[in-house]
Protein backbone atom coordinates (compact mmCIF):
# COMPACT_ATOMS: atom_id res chain seq x y z
CA UNK A 1 0.00 0.00 0.00
CA UNK A 2 2.75 2.46 0.78
CA UNK A 3 4.20 2.43 -2.92
CA UNK A 4 1.07 3.41 -4.64
CA UNK A 5 1.87 7.01 -4.76
CA UNK A 6 5.14 6.20 -6.86
CA UNK A 7 3.06 5.38 -9.85
CA UNK A 8 0.65 7.82 -9.59
CA UNK A 9 3.23 11.00 -8.99
CA UNK A 10 5.50 9.56 -11.47
CA UNK A 11 2.46 9.92 -14.38
CA UNK A 12 1.74 13.18 -12.86
CA UNK A 13 5.31 14.70 -13.13
CA UNK A 14 5.51 13.36 -16.50
CA UNK A 15 2.60 15.09 -17.71
CA UNK A 16 3.32 18.39 -15.96
CA UNK A 17 7.37 18.22 -17.76
CA UNK A 18 7.30 19.93 -20.76
CA UNK A 19 9.04 18.31 -23.75
CA UNK A 20 9.04 14.92 -25.54
CA UNK A 21 8.51 11.50 -23.83
CA UNK A 22 12.24 11.26 -24.14
CA UNK A 23 13.25 14.43 -22.45
CA UNK A 24 10.69 14.28 -20.43
CA UNK A 25 12.44 11.05 -18.84
CA UNK A 26 15.93 12.69 -18.84
CA UNK A 27 14.65 15.80 -16.62
CA UNK A 28 13.20 14.03 -13.94
CA UNK A 29 15.62 11.34 -14.22
CA UNK A 30 18.89 14.11 -13.46
CA UNK A 31 20.01 14.53 -10.21
CA UNK A 32 19.75 18.10 -8.73
CA UNK A 33 22.41 20.68 -9.23
CA UNK A 34 22.99 20.17 -5.62
CA UNK A 35 23.45 16.29 -5.61
CA UNK A 36 27.33 15.22 -4.64
CA UNK A 37 29.64 14.89 -1.75
CA UNK A 38 29.41 17.46 0.54
CA UNK A 39 32.68 17.99 1.05
CA UNK A 40 33.89 21.12 -0.39
CA UNK A 41 37.21 19.59 -2.31
CA UNK A 42 35.60 15.93 -3.42
CA UNK A 43 32.55 18.41 -4.78
CA UNK A 44 35.15 20.28 -7.20
CA UNK A 45 36.38 17.18 -8.02
CA UNK A 46 33.04 15.73 -8.65
CA UNK A 47 31.88 18.26 -10.87
CA UNK A 48 35.23 18.63 -12.81
CA UNK A 49 34.53 14.79 -13.92
CA UNK A 50 32.99 14.12 -17.64
CA UNK A 51 31.89 10.69 -17.98
CA UNK A 52 32.57 9.72 -21.91
CA UNK A 53 31.59 6.81 -23.99
CA UNK A 54 27.39 6.69 -23.39
CA UNK A 55 25.22 5.60 -20.92
CA UNK A 56 26.15 1.69 -21.16
CA UNK A 57 29.91 2.54 -20.41
CA UNK A 58 28.63 4.40 -17.49
CA UNK A 59 26.64 1.97 -15.96
CA UNK A 60 29.41 -0.81 -16.64
CA UNK A 61 31.67 1.71 -15.16
CA UNK A 62 29.39 1.99 -12.18
CA UNK A 63 28.20 -1.55 -11.74
CA UNK A 64 32.01 -2.75 -12.40
CA UNK A 65 34.30 0.06 -11.49
CA UNK A 66 36.65 -0.44 -13.99
CA UNK A 67 36.89 1.97 -17.00
CA UNK A 68 39.20 -0.36 -19.28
Amino acid sequence: MCVIPVPIIAIKRLLQTPGTLKEKIMTLVAPSRKWGPNDDGESLSYKMYKYKGGIWRTIRINLCGTRN
